[in-house]
This record gives structure tokens, C-alpha cells and sequence, in this order.
């Protein structure tokens, strides 16, 4: 009997104890039920979509790792490999590594003074120098060594031209990139604008040219107006018309209405009536034309 007394002593609460024990069960509760709802309140994320860049970056990543980074394709052009920046060298095509050596070995002084220097280049691949040298133009230029420049025959040296022994109506391109100062973009900037007026009238016309020719280079050249390739203004058309630097689609079309309405042009001076044309343009235009009847 004493042993029943003692375990209904054990389980008995009182008020108070009762009121603590049912706020405890009530707590244990809440907290139970808030750990099973919780993945209908928040459902855990799904699985992270990269976006593009990355995806790119992954892929940069992923080609790195295998030893073969993608490479754009070339983008051949005139370059000096003393003066071209890295960014240059890369549309070239040139890996990113040999790029940074090249540049690195700037830095501590190296000059390229002919392009058969450029196959030191560490990690240069003989068909890469052999697609590059083509485009190589090279302005330094130790003193007393003669500089040289690449053409299909072999290497030529630069010359000093005398002033005004270039005649600039006539002179080719092998003649141009060997005179020193003139480098290959800077020759097919002159003969694009000779092909695009239909020959040169005067020597200020050289100013016209981008980058703009300086006075050491211009000196070279002398003009003969009489090679001078001339548009018949009866026979022209609009497409010859519209593609001369001083005439544009405008005045292109209006020469040809004039020459309608004539039937043909007898003289030069007939120009003046154009629509658009003042005394400037025709003074500039004029002496690209001749007058041939049909």
C-alpha cells in the first residue's frame, strides 16, 4: 500500500505544474507542426539555370581546362609588331599566350627591325608567320641599319626619294611602300584616292587622304594632270557619277537630267546650269571631264 501511495505522488501535479506541463505539450506542438509545413510555406529551389554569361563562362572555362581556347578567326591587316597593341595582335590570330610573351618582350626593350625577327616569336607557328609576313610594316629603324620591306620578290631596302621625284599619277604600289615614311597602308590610302578621283590635278589634293600625309612624305611627289583618266560627260553614267569623291548621287542625278533635256553637252561650261552646282564644285569637278559627241 505504501508503494501505490508513493507512484500516485509521483505522477501527481498540482494546478500550477498542470498549467505548466499543458504549455509546454502546446509548445512542442506548434513547433512540430511548423517543422512539417514548412516545406509547403518555402519549397526547397530547384535546380540553378545559368544564365549566358555563365554559360560562357563555363565554356571558357571548360576549353581552357582542355588545353585548345577557342581562338577567333583572323582578321588580316596592315600592322607594325614594334607598335600594335595586344588587342590588335589577338584579331590577328595569335594565341592569347604568344601574345603575352610578345608583349612582354616589348617591355624589356626588343625592337623588330625586319619581319624575319618576328619568327623568334616564342610559340610562333611557322604558318602563322608565314600568313602574317605579308601584312608587316615596319617603322623602326636603328640608326645605320637600312630598313627594309617585304614584296613578292624577296626584300627591297627603303630609299630616301628626292623631292618631287615621285610622280604620283604613275607611281605603283612596290615603288610607294619602298620609299621610306610610306608603309603598305599608307601607299593603298594614296592609290585608292588616284583610282577614286580618276588620277590627281595638284599635290594639295594629298591632304584629302586619312590619316593625313605629313610634309616629309608629300615632298616626294610631283603631278602630271595630263594622266588624268577623264569621264565623257555624254557617255557617263550614273554609277561613274555618284562614285567621284567631289560629285555624290545628287549632283550625279542632275548632270544626267541636264544632259537629257540637251540631248548632249557641247562644252564643258554647260555644267554651270546643274541644280546644286556653285563655283566651287564645278572648279573642282570640271577638269574630271571631257566633251566627246556621240
Amino acid at each position: 500500500m505504501a508503494a501505490n501511495n508513493s507512484w500516485k505522488d509521483f505522477i501527481a501535479f498540482n494546478r500550477i505544474e498542470r498549467a505548466g506541463l499543458i504549455v509546454l505539450m502546446s509548445l512542442i506542438l506548434l513547433l512540430l507542426l511548423a517543422r512539417f509545413s514548412l516545406t509547403y510555406w518555402a519549397p526547397p529551389p530547384g535546380p540553378a539555370v545559368p544564365d549566358d554569361r555563365m554559360l560562357a563562362a563555363l565554356q571558357h572555362i571548360d576549353t581552357a581546362a582542355s588545353g585548345n581556347p577557342a581562338q577567333a578567326p583572323a582578321a588580316l591587316f596592315p600592322f607594325d609588331p614594334n607598335t600594335l597593341d595586344s588587342a590588335g595582335f589577338i584579331r590577328l590570330g595569335l594565341p592569347p599566350r604568344t601574345v603575352k610573351g610578345l608583349m612582354n618582350w616589348r617591355r624589356h626593350g626588343k625592337v623588330f627591325y625586319q619581319k624575319e625577327d618576328f619568327k623568334a616569336l616564342y610559340n610562333l607557328e611557322p604558318e602563322t608567320y608565314e600568313q602574317l609576313a605579308p601584312y608587316m610594316v615596319i617603322a623602326a629603324q636603328r640608326p645605320g641599319y637600312e630598313r627594309k620591306e617585304w614584296n613578292n620578290t624577296g626584300y627591297t631596302p627603303k630609299t630616301a626619294a628626292l623631292p618631287g621625284s615621285v610622280e604620283i599619277n604613275s607611281v605603283d604600289s612596290l615603288h610607294l611602300v619602298s620609299i621610306r615614311g610610306i608603309g603598305a597602308a599608307t601607299a593603298h590610302h594614296i592609290l585608292e584616292k588616284r583610282r577614286a578621283l580618276g588620277g590627281f590635278l595638284r599635290a594639295a589634293q594629298l591632304d584629302e587622304i586619312f590619316p593625313p600625309l605629313p610634309d616629309s612624305v608629300k615632298q616626294y611627289f610631283s603631278v602630271n594632270p595630263s594622266k588624268v583618266e577623264k569621264m565623257n560627260l555624254n557617255t557617263v553614267t550614273l554609277e561613274q557619277l555618284k562614285q567621284h569623291p567631289y560629285i555624290g548621287e545628287k549632283v550625279a542625278k542632275n548632270i544626267l537630267l541636264l544632259r537629257e533635256g540637251l540631248k548632249q553637252f557641247s562644252n564643258i561650261e554647260q555644267l554651270r546650269q546643274v541644280p546644286l552646282m556653285n563655283e566651287e564644285k564645278y572648279r573642282k569637278i570640271a577638269p574630271y571631264f571631257t566633251v566627246i559627241p556621240e
